[in-house]
């Protein structure tokens, strides 16, 4: 998949860079929110950020911000979100980066959708293949260019909003 890389940069997999949770369904869900539950992200909240449940904390994997959502289970597999704060439901996945910036993490793993949505696993319902997943190359750039890397792409691609936008 790389063939080369700059002197500075190091090549390694993705599980080198990463702490992941799986999501799972909490013991209680209600519609509506109080003082102690908290967001529940299923699939709908993912992709449309529409929180429809409330999850009690104790029984959840609670995610930050900061950590990069991919979808686990399913025929979107590998599509990734991030900036959501909350529980994750039992067909997410949550990413915290080690080392690496989040967003240029995030920003890799979504030029690697086609390639992981293609390689499922499962016959039923298809499934991220985590010896696939697990062992991508991933590129690191030293910190500063990671943040310059990520600057750009947010500045090209919110062009591109833009142009989607006209159309």
């Amino acid at each position: 998949m790389m063939n080369t890389i700059p002197d500075n940069w190091v090549l390694v997999t993705l599980k080198d860079v990463v702490c992941h949770t799986k999501g799972k369904k909490p013991k209680i869900l209600k519609p509506s929110p109080d003082k102690t539950l908290i967001p529940y992200i299923d699939i709908k909240a993912f992709e449309s950020s529409q929180i429809r449940q409330y999850a009690d904390i104790k029984s959840a994997n609670v995610i930050k911000e900061r950590d990069i959502l991919i979808v686990w289970d399913g025929a979107r597999s590998g599509l990734v979100g991030q900036g959501q704060n909350g529980a994750i439901g039992s067909t997410i996945m949550a990413l915290t980066p080690i080392y690496v910036n989040s967003k240029y993490l995030f920003r890799f793993l979504q030029s690697q959708y086609d390639y992981i949505n293609s390689n499922p696993r499962g016959t039923g319902i298809p499934h991220v293949d985590p010896n696939i997943f697990w062992n991508i190359n991933f590129p690191i750039a030293p910190s500063k260019e990671q943040e310059r890397i990520v600057a750009k792409l947010e500045k090209l691609l919110a062009k591109v909003d833009n142009c989607k936008d006209r159309l």
